[in-house]
């Protein structure tokens, strides 16, 4: 009895061993790693389909005429975006949706706007029937990329433009000044001027007034509207081209407007005259 008691001491002992190494060798095992199922992202980009040119611009005409990648405009001026999508590739593909705004405006819907582009097609704002020019406006400086998810070979595609369409916003300034002089046709540069009578009637002769419009601002301004109601002036437009303060051109950025009047019965009936009222908007 005391030798089986042994052996099957030493048989449980074994065992026991046994199971320790086991376990040491499944812990020297290098851990599985976790799978996971990632899936597929639709490649996108200004080249993720090649051959495929997508190009946006911005204009300042609902035409598009004069399209250009940056624009300078005041805050709230309304904007153009023009889009212009071109196949240079040996195949066809399909465009479906158009997004915008960094994809936050839809321009076309895929149930809209599915059509194929051949090799060498382009489709942009000229094509009639295609509404591809869309009117903005911004407060801020804005940086813009258009998306056009495209379809080829049973895969979808987004292609992006580039490069960005960018408005930047500037501030406008103009200074202006009006002077008179009295009898000359000359510009004066007081706010005032003394007449006596003319040949001893009830005429003060001939007023000279001259308004000098200047740009001191960051924006080409082109049209001028002037209002000066006690000198018969009403909303009257001119156009002249005055440039930027910071601008190179060698081209002057002040306007100046003469005005003649008769110093007649509407001036002599207080004998002098204040201009009160006059508004210019550019």
């Amino acid at each position: 009895m005391r030798i089986l008691h042994a052996r099957a001491w030493l048989s449980a002992g074994i065992l026991a061993l046994a199971l320790v190494w086991l376990g040491m060798l499944l812990l020297a095992l290098p851990a599985q790693a976790e799978q996971r199922i990632v899936p597929e992202q639709t490649p996108r980009g200004p080249n993720a389909l090649p051959g495929i040119v997508f190009n946006k611009w911005v204009a300042n005409n609902p035409a598009c005429s004069t399209p250009q990648s940056v624009l300078e405009v005041a805050a709230d001026t309304t904007v153009y975006f023009c889009y212009r999508i071109t196949n240079t590739s040996a195949e066809t593909v399909t465009l479906t949706t158009l997004m915008d705004d960094n994809d936050s405006t839809v321009v076309i819907w895929s149930t809209e706007g599915r059509r194929p582009l051949p090799p060498s097609g382009m489709l942009d704002w000229s094509v009639p029937g295609v509404n591809l020019i869309r009117p903005v406006s911004f407060r801020n400086s804005t940086n813009s990329v258009a998306a056009w998810t495209l379809e080829s070979g049973g895969n979808a595609y987004i292609v992006e433009s580039a490069p960005p369409a960018t408005i930047n916003i500037v501030q406008p300034k103009l200074a202006s000044q009006l002077t008179v002089a009295a009898n000359t046709p000359l510009c004066s540069t007081t706010t005032t001027a003394d007449v006596r009578l003319v040949n001893n009637n009830a005429a003060y002769g001939h007023a000279n007034f001259c308004l000098t419009i200047t740009n001191n601002g960051d924006i080409t301004l082109t049209e001028h509207i002037v209002n000066i109601p006690v000198l018969g002036i009403n909303n009257q437009v001119f156009t002249a081209t005055l440039t930027p303060i910071n601008s190179a051109v060698a081209v002057s950025r002040s306007l100046v407007i003469t005005y003649g009047s008769p110093l007649g019965l509407a001036w002599t009936a207080a004998l002098s005259r204040t201009i009160i009222e006059a508004t210019l908007t550019a």
